[in-house]
């Protein structure tokens, strides 16, 4: 990217299904350019998969967010995986630490309770900091839930830059996988997302890949006046 206002960033993802990390390497200059450099998926052991399922229920249970030996814990895994993920990043696209500008960290959402006012992700962004020396973003949806909001998505600022420049005919792809459509990113994809870009004047298809009775996957019922399903 030919910017003098570009630079290298690292973007990490643990989501719903608890299989992995989503590391990515961007350049960017904090608006609508946007290049990639890298990818990498690490995946989580199967022991490791077990404890942060049961650190998830552990923290549901809970009133608000607190200590829970068990949370810690996995925590401490769950930065150490990241740790690993970043540098196993670093490694294939031939970078250093000293290129990167920033990581956001998103950690894992142990519970998400917007009726309640708070959400919880887990993740030690002061000891990833630490580990590499780059400066790191993290805890990004407990403001917007604190202020009423729903704290997802994540960066409604920047997909709106980045969709909604031009009107566009867009097909978004759901989970063929219905338990996961109740929770986290998958229900935002099937439900808010296509409403989202179809009030900016973005023809919507939304394609639920070997899933017939899609609407049951949610806790409310679908709108889908306005936009086609295809199955």
């Amino acid at each position: 990217m030919d910017n003098p206002q570009a630079t290298l960033a690292i973007g990490l993802m643990s989501g719903t299904s608890r299989d992995g990390i989503d590391a990515a390497l961007i350049e960017t200059d904090g608006e609508g350019a946007v290049a990639a450099v890298e990818f990498h998926a690490m995946a989580y052991d199967d022991g490791f998969r077990l404890r942060l399922a049961e650190a998830c229920q552990r923290a549901m249970a809970m009133e608000r967010p607190g200590f829970e030996p068990l949370i810690a814990a996995v925590e401490v895994e769950l930065t150490e995986y990241h740790v690993q993920a970043v540098a196993d990043l670093l490694g294939r696209s031939g970078h250093i630490a000293e290129d990167v500008g920033v990581i956001g960290f998103h950690g894992h959402t142990v519970a998400h309770r917007p009726d309640r006012g708070w959400t919880w992700q887990i993740g030690d962004g002061a000891a990833l900091a630490g580990a590499f020396g780059i400066a790191v973003v993290g805890d990004l949806r407990s403001a917007d839930v604190a202020a009423g909001g729903q704290g997802a998505p994540i960066t409604p600022a920047d997909e709106e830059d980045l969709l909604c420049a031009e009107k566009l005919n867009v097909v978004v792809v759901a989970s063929e996988c219905a338990p996961f459509a109740k929770t986290g990113g998958l229900g935002d994809v099937a439900k808010a997302l296509p409403k989202a870009l179809r009030h900016r004047g973005h023809r919507v298809m939304v394609v639920m890949p070997r899933y017939e009775n899609y609407e049951g996957a949610f806790d409310t019922p679908l709108n889908l006046k306005g936009f086609a399903v295809g199955n």
